[in-house]
């Protein structure tokens, strides 16, 4: 069912407008809860563990977990938390929002300082923030925004990266070889850091771990291992049809609240406020009156 047509646009039908309001209002709800969190809680969980690790990478126990330090990332990242530490956790999360105005489209840029993810992520200390950003100049065509991605894609690899990398690297074969540099480079530094094999054990364990996240908000929660290969079969299809955002989500076992942030890769403004029906040979009016701004 389609929705009415008012002022030359169609409006959504009902029912997805009605999911539409669902989600505005569990965004806020969600979102008054975190902000109340920062503001009462100094504690940064996720940024803890990422300085925790910095410090285990050269003292030993880095990947020996516990209920309060759960360190899956490369040895490489964790020696790079080591030489972060000293900017403190509101530094770091400064660095959040630093990213936002990277955003290039101010619209865009608007959703992701109101939604829930974001400020989630930055509570916590996370970095799927950078990953968004990264990736959004990334498939704007940005040979530094696709470095900085395929960099963060190696050093905390998760299968949510997984369709935006396939994508540029089908799409963009002049970044292939620089991605095959960069994964040997870091080969050899995780093997000379020594923690080689003790990473690729806590990487192969850690997805069934997170399925029983308290945090995982995604449908696996619901269903368990099931949805392993059916979110498989459906992120390689959004993946063919351009859909990152959402196949992002979709190959991802489980779903952390801020990877929440990757379907805004849909919100590109030659897909959010397009008018689709004047498309013409697959470029629409909007995108032809305001070009992409130039990579930065």
């Amino acid at each position: 069912m389609r929705g009415p047509v008012i002022a030359g646009r169609r409006m959504p039908s009902l029912p997805v407008a009605a999911l539409l309001v669902a989600a505005v209002v569990a965004n806020f709800w969600y979102l008054g809860w975190t902000l109340r969190e920062l503001a009462t809680d100094p504690l940064a969980f996720d940024w803890e563990v990422l300085v925790e690790s910095g410090r285990r990478v050269s003292d030993g126990g880095l990947y020996e977990h516990d209920p309060y330090y759960l360190f899956v990332w490369s040895p490489v990242a964790a020696g790079i938390f080591g030489v972060l530490e000293p900017i403190g956790v509101w530094g770091w999360r400064a660095l959040h929002l630093a990213a936002v105005l990277l955003i290039p489209d101010r619209r865009l840029k608007v959703l992701v300082l109101l939604s829930w993810p974001f400020w989630v992520d930055l509570e916590a200390g996370n970095i799927l923030v950078f990953v968004f950003v990264a990736a959004l100049w990334a498939l704007r065509g940005s040979s530094s925004g696709a470095m900085a991605f395929m960099a963060l894609t190696l050093l905390a690899p998760r299968p949510l990266h997984l369709p935006v990398l396939a994508w540029l690297v089908v799409k963009r074969p002049e970044w292939r070889l620089p991605f095959i540099a960069m994964t040997v480079a870091h080969v050899a530094l995780v093997v000379l850091s020594g923690w080689g094999p003790e990473w690729v054990a806590t990487v192969l364990g850690s997805g069934a771990r997170e399925l029983d996240n308290d945090m995982n908000v995604g449908p696996s929660q619901l269903i368990g291992a099931v949805w392993i290969p059916i979110g498989l079969i459906l992120g390689v299809w959004l993946t063919i049809r351009g859909r990152l955002g959402w196949a992002s989500l979709a190959v991802s076992p489980y779903w952390l609240p801020m990877y929440l942030l990757m379907p805004f890769l849909e919100f590109d403004r030659r897909r959010l406020w397009a008018d689709r029906d004047l498309q013409v040979s697959g470029i629409d009016s909007e995108a032809a009156r305001h070009p992409l701004p130039a990579e930065p």
